[in-house]
């Protein structure tokens, strides 16, 4: 799939209670951003031409921590963004 610049990336986990979204690049493990949606920038992701970027949603119950996680790999390319494939990892459930 291709994607422009400014195109957004949506992460969706359903939990009670709510979670919480936490994007990161999973090369250098920076957080890139919070919340459920990541619009694509290729300033911020800086120079290099291929990421892996995760979206990992998480609440807390009981005391103990449930996550999930989905992975997209994202080559830049010129002015686009193009999204190669993505993974879906979870420890609890993960939605796409």
């Amino acid at each position: 799939m291709k994607y422009e610049q400014g195109d957004v990336l949506n992460c969706t986990a359903v939990g009670n209670p709510s979670p919480s979204y936490t994007w990161r690049n999973k090369g250098t493990q920076q957080e890139i951003a919070k919340g459920p949606q990541l619009t694509l920038n290729m300033t911020r992701m800086g120079g290099n031409q291929h990421y892996s970027i995760e979206c990992i949603a998480r609440n807390q119950v009981d005391g103990d921590f449930k996550w999930s996680s989905a992975t997209v790999e994202v080559t830049l390319s010129g002015n686009k963004t193009i999204i190669a494939t993505s993974q879906c990892t979870y420890a609890c459930m993960c939605i796409m």
